[in-house]
């Protein structure tokens, strides 16, 4: 039945509604299992693990700079190359394009940027990258961080 404004009737406050703290605590878990899990998701997408790459050895990757089947290439101070090759006519397009090198730290330097640059002048962009110091310190403590932060927050909520 209605009250004189028309709203429902008020339940008495000792009724148990459905869902009541339990519903609240159970929502809230899962709340943060959804944050953490797309924290997670952010961590894994900014180290770069989600995009498929082929990894290539040093002989295979001299192979497509010869044949000019490069598209980019990122030279890191770190001893990593990446890049995009270009596929064959036969490949299948679900091949991956991106690839990594493993290359002797020792033997990335000037010069060796300088050759690639020549070698795939009009074919490639080449690109030289310092590691960004600040991005690795705070991807590597990020899920400490959280960890963390979380154990906090459930700690001093109670």
């Amino acid at each position: 039945m209605a009250d004189d404004n028309g709203s429902p009737p008020q339940q008495p406050p000792d009724s148990k509604r459905p869902g009541g703290p339990n519903m609240k605590v159970s929502r809230s878990i899962f709340s943060w299992l959804v944050l953490l899990g797309l924290a997670m998701l952010l961590v894994a997408v900014l180290s770069g693990q989600l995009t498929p790459s082929k990894e290539l050895s040093i002989s295979e990757f001299q192979q497509l700079v010869q044949n000019k089947k490069i598209e980019k290439l990122v030279i890191k101070e770190d001893g990593f190359l990446e890049g995009l090759r270009i596929l064959d006519e036969g490949e299948p397009l679900n091949t991956p394009r991106q690839f990594r090198v493993i290359y002797p730290r020792e033997a990335i330097d000037g010069d060796f940027v300088k050759r690639m640059e020549e070698e795939l002048r009009g074919v490639a962009d080449v690109e030289a990258q310092k590691p960004n110091q600040f991005m690795l310190v705070l991807l590597s403590m990020l899920p400490y961080i959280l960890i963390f932060a979380i154990i906090w927050f459930l700690i001093f909520r109670q």
